[in-house]
């Protein structure tokens, strides 16, 4: 079997988007970037400074997910990495119950997206 590339994930939202990143089967949730005109420069960034090899992106079903489509579409424009997509419905709020187990308070209006995106990475990598 070969190892997996290095990955990003992303957790879409419209107005923040959550990044991970994964070496293998170890994921790490690395920051919550504002959704602004400059995030896809940000992304392709991260994807530079980490190495990626390919992008995964949660979607979920209902409204969001033409939204989601959309961000993805335009993605696809200025990158020519592989982009996968995997369910991500919920995730945002399991990533949440799995910081309040792990005894981490959460401020209201914190951002936890990068953590949704670590699990919907996770959540990705176990289904190869």
């Amino acid at each position: 079997m070969n190892p997996v590339p290095k990955t990003l994930g992303l957790d879409f939202g419209v107005r923040r988007i959550g990044v991970a990143v994964s070496q293998s089967s170890l994921v790490e949730p690395l920051v919550t970037l504002i959704n602004s005109p400059q995030v896809m420069d940000q992304i392709l960034a991260l994807c530079g400074q980490h190495g990626i090899r390919q992008i995964v992106v949660g979607v979920s079903e209902g409204i969001s997910a033409r939204r989601t489509h959309d961000f993805i579409t335009k993605l696809k424009s200025v990158t020519q990495l592989p982009i996968f997509t995997t369910d991500e419905t919920l995730s945002t709020k399991e990533a949440r119950a799995k910081l309040k187990e792990a005894g981490r308070r959460i401020k209201p209006g914190e951002p936890v997206d990068h953590y949704a995106a670590a699990l919907i990475l996770e959540s990705w990598l176990v289904d190869l």
